[in-house]
């Protein structure tokens, strides 16, 4: 090649110095040659390009977004993509050798979900590779609203509601999600709205129910979450994400005699990933109105009740009674303070910490707080508690309500007793704790015996370097004796009998209870690979579509066996790599597919 390109700039050199008139003709008769060699030269230069499956789609639906890097490799960008949240489903790469040129493939598939309606764009993505930095073409798409009459015929949808669109700022809300399906589902992944501009927790767990609508009958889950805002405002709550498998059947292929192969889930099974998305929710949070009741308010926002009382109302000096004030109610009860409770002169007050008994349930925030004082009568006479007053906001009714307590008459007589002042006063900072040091004293005896005489130092018996060596090498003869002893015994086994070993091994594992996702795919995946090598006597950790289905056929099996092999390795594979997370049902339904396989027709 190098020789050709020199031979052809030599005679293009020749050419333009004009040597004869023949030669200048065959000079510029072989520029295009040159640019024919050179074209690819240039295509070993780092390339970058992106494609979508499609450029029209519902709000339901997502687009797969394939970023193809070529001889390079870098990190892509896709944090300028603002239109469609990103969920990365891996990157394969491959190397190519051609004419000893070795071309590098790396291949990153995305999935985006729209997140609004309209012309939406996919940017330019950008990928630095060897200090040039290279970008693909911008793509649009466009996401167009389904017509009412095709959403209500679907048989897989969500929807989301809050419970009170113009609530009043500090006003509790219940936002609810709900799936409705009409077919078998897998792999859910849920991806909450942000709650931007509130606070937001879930409301217990999922439930599931059943629900009629028009004359067809849904499965249904919902999950609720509770939200308050503390700030007045119209704030927009983002769609809902949810991603889910939809589980279909393939047609039966046994031609109508009883086999083994129509059990109802070893047969034939695919699943089709869906992305479905709620409409955003648009909030309109409303100012507190003012406040004039003439008393402070307490920052409460639902229905509440308070209660006060005291234990006694007779006392004698030094003696002491308990007073309680409990609210009860709905709404941000947590936030109750303590109310403001006027102690006369002639009492000492001491607060305890405050007892709340409060829960989470459909309706928000419930539940009651108590606040106790202790109060100490130290003087006799007539006293009177005043009135305890609090206000807080009910937001159906739209006002300031009053809560009162109280008043309480107390009378106290003298003690048979003098009171001590002394006892209801704190202890005096400056007090200080004496330590009384004790004195270090010489015992004379020490821990073990000391040996002082000359006869304590004995000689001990020597060994040759030779010995001590042997001695060192002890340790090393008995682990080789143990691996050749290993060795032996294992090459009396059979590829095929280590392969089912190993199959068997690895099914287990995956049946174990608490095995992840990830962990679950992996183990299925060495499970029915090692099956197949064992069914041909070979030794073997990974293989491909065509290798297992040769390997099948070349062993005898049916066309039945070895489709639903593929098939099912296709799966696991598709699964273990694209970072599924597969629910109980999914996984307990892949480990029997798996089992019944390997035990009874590759076994």
């Amino acid at each position: 090649m190098i020789c050709i390109i020199m031979e052809i700039f030599y005679n293009l050199r020749q050419a333009m110095h004009g040597i004869n008139g023949k030669r200048q003709r065959a000079g510029i008769c072989l520029f295009p040659a040159v640019f024919i060699i050179l074209i690819p030269v240039l295509a070993g230069a780092a390339r970058i390009s992106a494609f979508v499956d499609q450029n029209r789609i519902t709000p339901d639906e997502s687009i797969h977004l394939t970023v193809t890097i070529e001889g390079g490799k870098g990190e892509i960008d896709t944090s300028v993509i603002k239109d469609f949240s990103v969920v990365s489903r891996g990157t394969g790469s491959s190397v190519r050798i051609i004419n000893g040129k070795t071309t590098r493939k790396t291949t990153s598939n995305f999935i985006l979900i729209p997140l609004k309606n309209g012309a939406l764009k996919i940017p330019p993505l950008s990928v630095k590779i060897d200090g040039e930095l290279l970008k693909t073409r911008e793509i649009s798409i466009i996401v167009s609203p389904e017509s009412a009459e095709s959403s209500a015929k679907k048989d897989l949808f969500v929807s989301a509601s809050v419970s009170k669109n113009s609530p009043y700022a500090g006003e509790q809300i219940i936002y609810t999600f709900k799936l409705f399906s009409l077919v078998r589902i897998g792999n859910l992944r849920f991806q909450k709205p942000e709650f931007s501009g509130f606070t937001a927790r879930q409301i217990g767990e999922s439930r599931t129910y059943q629900k009629v609508i028009e004359g067809r009958r849904f499965d249904v889950t919902e999950l609720d979450y509770l939200l308050v805002s503390a700030t007045s405002g119209i704030k927009t709550i983002d769609p809902a994400l949810l991603g889910c498998d939809v589980i279909q059947r393939k047609e039966n292929r046994t031609f109508g005699f009883d086999s083994f192969f129509n059990d109802q889930f070893f047969g034939n099974l695919n699943s089709k990933p869906v992305v479905l998305r709620t409409d955003p929710i648009t909030v309109n949070v409303k100012s507190l109105p003012e406040n004039s009741t003439g008393v402070d308010f307490s920052g409460l926002v639902g229905q509440f009740q308070m209660t006060a009382e005291i234990d006694s109302r007779i006392l004698k000096t030094g003696d002491s009674t308990t007073l309680s004030v409990t609210i009860t109610g709905n709404g941000n009860i947590m936030d109750a303070e303590v109310p403001g409770i006027k102690v006369p002169d002639g009492f000492k007050e001491y607060r305890d910490a405050p007892e709340e008994t409060i829960g989470l349930g459909r309706n928000g925030y419930s539940g009651s707080k108590t606040f106790r004082s202790a109060i100490v009568a130290l003087e006799p006479g007539e006293y009177k508690i005043e009135s305890i007053d609090m206000v807080y906001f009910d937001p159906e009714k739209e006002r300031y309500l009053p809560m009162h307590g109280g008043p309480f008459e107390l009378t106290v007589d003298t003690s048979d007793e003098a009171v001590d002042a002394k006892a209801y006063t704190l202890t005096a900072p400056d007090t200080v704790l004496k330590i009384k040091k004790q004195k270090v004293e010489f015992t004379g005896h020490d821990i073990l015996p000391l040996k002082e005489e000359l006869d304590a130092l004995k000689s001990r018996m020597e060994i040759s370097l030779i010995q001590f060596i042997l001695f060192l090498l002890i340790p090393a003869f008995f682990y080789l004796s143990l691996r050749l002893v290993h060795i032996v015994i294992r090459k009396d086994l059979t590829h095929r009998t280590r392969m089912l070993k190993k199959s068997e091994k690895a099914l287990k594992k995956a049946g174990r209870i608490g095995t992840s996702g990830e962990n679950f795919m992996d183990l299925l995946y060495r499970a029915l690979v090692a099956a197949i090598f064992a069914s041909a006597d070979r030794a073997g950790e990974s293989i491909t579509y065509q290798e297992a289905r040769e390997i099948l056929r070349r062993r005898g099996y049916s066309d039945d066996v070895v489709c639903r092999a593929v098939d099912l390795l296709k799966y696991i594979e598709s699964a273990k790599y694209g970072g599924q997370n597969p629910d109980a049902d999914l996984k307990n339904d892949l480990l029997i597919q798996t089992r019944q396989l390997v035990k009874r027709s590759l076994s």
